[in-house]
């Protein structure tokens, strides 16, 4: 995943809500960015990850990491998009099946070990399968993001798409701000419905899988936690 300077993103906001401090800038910037992520979970990005036979110690289920090391600065996971899709190599050609989203209240923890038919997401950027896997398999998982709150850099992705509406969401913050030299009720409505349509828009474009930016990684093993 491709990033930017936060702070070069400021300058529009910044010729509008005049004398507001840079670090506020950057609060209702980042804040504006993870609340239209949030709402429409339009960025997302495809894992490939790997089983192996070591258990978690929590009732057979296996806890799975899903974000890279490189994008974890800057970038958390809020979800887990869809079904996942089991990968066995064992078949020739390799079998894909779907693992469902599934209510771990719900599973029997006596089925014996096979291939996994549902799983549950877990905070933050983990998830439970179940069945227990009764061999190694490959899971390809599209995982939905947001900015963290102080991140320094964000995705270039979601700003070649939607940076007008994110400046949008943030002036509606910002001029919204009452006994400052920037205040501008009048205006901050005018942009928040700007960013709301935005978010409305960023939502359907994610549900007809638009964001075609994912990238896959080399398969990562389960972590003992």
């Amino acid at each position: 995943m491709e990033f930017v300077d936060t702070f070069s993103q400021l300058r529009n906001i910044a010729q509008i809500a005049r004398k507001c401090p840079t670090q506020t800038l950057k609060r209702a910037f980042l804040r504006s960015m993870r609340d239209l992520c949030n709402e429409s979970r339009w960025l997302r990005k495809t894992l490939t990850m790997s089983t192996n036979d070591t258990q978690s110690g929590i009732e057979a289920a296996y806890l799975i990491p899903l974000i890279e090391d490189e994008d974890a600065e800057y970038v958390e996971i809020i979800g887990v998009r869809d079904h996942i899709v089991g990968i066995d190599q064992s078949q020739n050609p390799n079998r894909e099946f779907k693992i469902l989203p599934g209510d771990p209240q719900r599973w029997d923890l006596t089925v014996l070990p096979r291939a996994p038919r549902e799983y549950a997401y877990k905070p933050e950027g983990m998830f439970d399968i179940w069945p227990a896997p009764d061999q190694t398999y490959n899971m390809r998982v599209t995982v939905q993001l947001q900015n963290k709150e102080d991140a320094e850099r964000v995705p270039r992705d979601i700003l070649k798409k939607w940076s007008t509406e994110i400046e949008a969401g943030a002036l509606g913050y910002l001029l919204d701000i009452p006994g400052q030299p920037w205040s501008n009720p009048v205006r901050a409505l005018a942009y928040a419905k700007t960013f709301q349509a935005g978010v409305n828009n960023a939502k359907a474009d994610a549900q007809r899988s638009f964001n075609t930016g994912s990238q896959r990684v080399v398969p990562r093993r389960f972590i003992r936690l």
